[in-house]
């Protein structure tokens, strides 16, 4: 780093600040900052400064410039990417003087730094013109001496290696879109775990690619360096040409482009612009890449409980239904009325289905592919379902009641009865929905404290109607003998193992299907 402790405190506008416990910290930029750690740790005697003009960092340029009085000269200081500043360089700073710049030995230095994953700033410096007031993008064009470059690594967390992990693991492909340099971020990249880490390629390989070519290419790397914010916005869209569903994070008010374009647009929360907030879908509060798996494992729980909600509240519409229309062309007693209707939707849908939103995770639920894009929750193994389940409870139902008809019990009795065996069934058939794919049990009975509240709650308000006399006269009910219960328990019981058994049987369908 030869000549690198002659300017570069003064070319950002990071402060290092000492608090009241006499602890240094630092304001500003992370990358300013970590230059003026660097700066600060070589003794300089103090000097009068006045910063007199300045060129902000942008992402087009790649670098930053600021016109300084420093004592009694007129410096211009330049930080940014070796690359760029390599190409702006006609000399080196050394111990022995100026010399001519010598592009290879740098380019060798960049190199071996990038094979250790370090992120590489150049510094270099010229003397400002007599009088000069105003700084512009031509003054740097001549006479820029190289100080030298800094190395800096940035360690990936722990977490984002195990979160990176666990979205390869659930189909998810993660790709890093970088300004650093190409061996650097192919070393960042192996380390974080990522697929493709092996290659890379830059942005200015990605401008002179077309529309079918920059696709190819979207998909062939992970690890994309050197890049500007446009070819972020034509990666989202190449990538989308592929019917590729795409998540993009970002930070600063040039990646908003791509965020709006993106199927899911993540913005930072902490070093997160505001113009970036307002682009993107969502706002990581915590800046941690580790959060993005986490909350692709509460969507597909979500997702996935949602499905099971669907799944087991249309059944019971259509036994009631068909147990209705059945009893009508059998010219057989109308099992239900339409209060009990109304009683029974009200007292499962609000206590049973709301259970079933407190069902955790399912063990594969981040080792399976993400699902289709245009698969439709009812898709036709759902409808199957729903229609096999219906039919099951509405005949074993009708069975019952043509059982009872002919034993002299009345109406309200046999209502009773029916009420309670499709209250049962239901129970039971949410057990079932409890897992897609296997067991129900396989879970523990007791995993899910929230059903067993519900089922509690349901219990009380069946003990409710049947056997409060205010209820009875509400709903025209009666009091039925403890083996009513056990009849209606074992009928809930066997489609409880029926439906488990179909889906041993449907299994490979419902592979297909997904």
């Amino acid at each position: 780093m030869t000549g690198l402790h002659r300017y570069p405190r003064f070319a950002g506008t990071s402060q290092l600040i000492k608090d009241e416990q006499g602890l240094w910290k630092i304001t500003g930029g992370p990358t300013e900052g970590a230059l003026k750690v660097l700066a600060a740790k070589i003794p300089l005697p103090p000097l009068d400064t006045e910063m007199r003009s300045k060129i902000p960092f942008d992402s087009q340029y790649k670098y930053m410039s600021t016109l300084y009085r420093l004592g009694d000269e007129e410096v211009i200081l330049i930080t940014g990417a070796p690359d760029v500043l390599f190409r702006l360089c006609q000399y080196q700073q050394t111990n022995d003087g100026l010399q001519p710049f010598d592009q290879p030995y740098w380019e060798g230095k960049i190199e071996e730094y990038a094979r250790e994953g370090l992120r590489m700033v150049a510094a270099a410096w010229k003397p400002a013109r007599e009088g000069q007031r105003e700084l512009d993008h031509p003054d740097l064009h001549d006479g820029v001496i190289l100080l030298g470059i800094a190395g800096m690594m940035d360690p990936p967390r722990p977490e984002a290696i195990t979160a990176i992990a666990d979205c390869l693991q659930a189909g998810i492909r993660v790709k890093m879109i970088t300004g650093d340099h190409p061996q650097t971020a192919m070393s960042i990249g192996q380390m974080l775990g990522i697929g493709n880490a092996a290659s890379a390629i830059t942005g200015r390989e990605l401008e002179a690619m077309d529309d079918r070519q920059l696709s190819d290419a979207a998909q062939q790397y992970d690890i994309f360096a050197r890049t500007s914010p446009e070819d972020k916005f034509r990666l989202v869209q190449a990538l989308q040409s592929k019917q590729e569903v795409v998540g993009m994070t970002g930070d600063g008010v040039n990646d908003a482009p791509a965020l709006k374009r993106a199927d899911v647009g993540i913005a930072m929360g902490i070093k997160g612009t505001e113009v970036t907030k307002e682009a993107a879908d969502m706002v990581l509060t915590d800046d941690n890449f580790a959060t993005i798996a986490r909350a692709v494992h509460e969507g597909r729980r979500v997702y996935d409980n949602l499905k099971k909600t669907i799944l087991f509240v249309i059944p019971s519409n259509i036994a009631q239904a068909l147990l209705i229309i059945i009893a009508l062309l059998a010219g057989n007693l109308i099992p239900l009325t339409p209060v009990l209707i109304l009683w029974m939707n009200m007292a499962t849908s609000a206590t049973l289905s709301f259970g079933l939103a407190f069902e955790a995770g399912e063990k594969d639920i981040m080792n399976r592919p993400p699902r289709k894009a245009n698969l439709h929750v009812m898709d036709g193994y759902a409808i199957w379902r729903v229609v096999f389940v219906g039919l099951m409870i509405a005949i074993s139902a009708f069975v019952l009641e043509a059982w009872l008809q002919p034993r002299g019990y009345s109406a309200e009795f046999i209502r009773t009865v029916l009420l309670q065996t499709l209250v049962t069934a239901q129970w039971f058939y949410m057990l079932n929905c409890r897992v897609n794919d296997g067991f129900s049990l396989s879970k523990g009975l007791l995993a899910n404290k929230g059903i067993w509240i519900v089922s509690g709650v349901l219990l009380a308000l069946q003990l409710l109607i049947i056997y409060a006399p205010s209820m009875q006269m509400l709903f025209g009910t009666e009091a039925l003998p403890f083996r009513y219960w056990v009849i209606t328990l074992l009928i809930g019981f066997v489609m409880f193992l029926i439906v488990e058994a179909e889906k041993v049987l449907t299994r490979r369908w419902r592979k297909t299907e997904a």
